[in-house]
């Protein structure tokens, strides 16, 4: 038994090969697959505030006070590129919790107006809402109607890929209202989330390879448990988000694309399989490949036609030498 003791810690100690590396686990390569197990769960959950305006009456929206959208984000008032007026056959909850749920679809929307800001504008008269040549008449459109709401939005594309709802605002129709203004400040949306990316495992991947994919053919559901579909999941994304930590990194997930130190985008629409290194900076710089500077990295992929700001689904990559 004395004998046999320093004769395993030899072995041990030289592995095979006599006294070469026995390697162990190999580096993990560039070929990575995305499954339920790697995405990240999330809920959210919004509130729009209503304001009562004169039925039938034209009115003013004014955005010029607003220095921060619902997410949080810096606003510029005069790059507000699009406002709409839109009509709903659904009650103010139903609207926010469809919002959240990222379910609201286009045929619950009964009309759409909208005011294209080509000049910095920071006001403008619902008058002036039009769409496809028709316009806006509040006197005959905005009436009392409890089968309508609706909904003004301030939109901006700002260097987004994805349909961008910066902030909305319910407006009711009432004949005992006199009020003619609606007044966008930061608190007119509020928005509650939740992300947990810690709990997910992480994609593992070697720095310096040539070659990187992901295939998440297996994925069957989005972070929020819905059905993931191939037509909605259009935009692929990788992100070098420059923090340190998991947790920062939820804490600043609604904001990350324009906190991130590096964005590369490339198409998903109809697949579930992509080559890494095709995807492009804002910049037309390609994917230069993972590595272990900049902080955690993530990728994912967002449906940039949908109302929820949350990505389908989203993972960490861990980058090992």
């Amino acid at each position: 038994m004395r004998l046999l003791t320093p004769l395993l810690f030899a072995l041990v100690a030289c592995g095979p090969g006599d006294g070469e590396d026995s390697g162990g686990a190999p580096p993990p390569g560039g070929d990575m697959t995305f499954s339920a197990e790697n995405n990240y769960t999330f809920t959210l959950a919004i509130d729009i505030s209503p304001i009562e305006l004169a039925a039938g009456t034209d009115f003013s929206i004014d955005w010029s006070a607003l220095t921060l959208d619902l997410r949080g984000r810096t606003v510029d008032p005069a790059l507000v590129d699009t406002v709409t007026i839109s009509r709903f056959g659904l009650e103010q909850e139903e609207i926010e919790q469809q919002v959240a749920d990222d379910e609201l679809s286009q045929a619950a929307v009964e009309s759409y107006f909208q005011f294209l800001n080509v000049d910095g504008s920071t006001a403008a008269d619902a008058s002036g809402f039009s769409i496809i040549g028709n316009n806006f008449a509040p006197a005959t459109d905005f009436v009392e109607d409890d089968e309508a709401t609706w909904l003004v939005s301030l939109i901006s594309t700002g260097g987004s890929r994805a349909l961008d709802i910066l902030i909305s605002k319910f407006v009711v129709p009432s004949a005992s209202a006199t009020t003619t203004e609606v007044s966008f400040t930061n608190d007119c949306s509020t928005i509650d989330f939740t992300s947990d990316l810690g709990s997910a495992t992480p994609l593992r991947t070697s720095a310096g390879l040539d070659s990187y994919t992901l295939d998440w053919s297996g994925l069957e559901n989005t972070a929020s448990n819905k059905p993931y579909e191939i037509l909605d999941g259009d935009q692929m994304f990788i992100v070098q988000t420059g923090l340190d930590t998991v947790e920062e990194v939820e804490t600043e997930l609604l904001r990350m694309f324009e906190i991130a130190e590096n964005t590369w985008y490339l198409s998903s629409y109809g697949v579930t399989f992509a080559d890494l290194m095709t995807a492009e900076a804002d910049d037309g710089s390609l994917f230069p490949g993972f590595s272990t500077d900049g902080g955690v990295w993530i990728i994912g992929v967002e449906c940039t036609e949908c109302t929820s700001p949350a990505p389908m689904f989203l993972g960490v990559v861990e980058v090992v030498e």
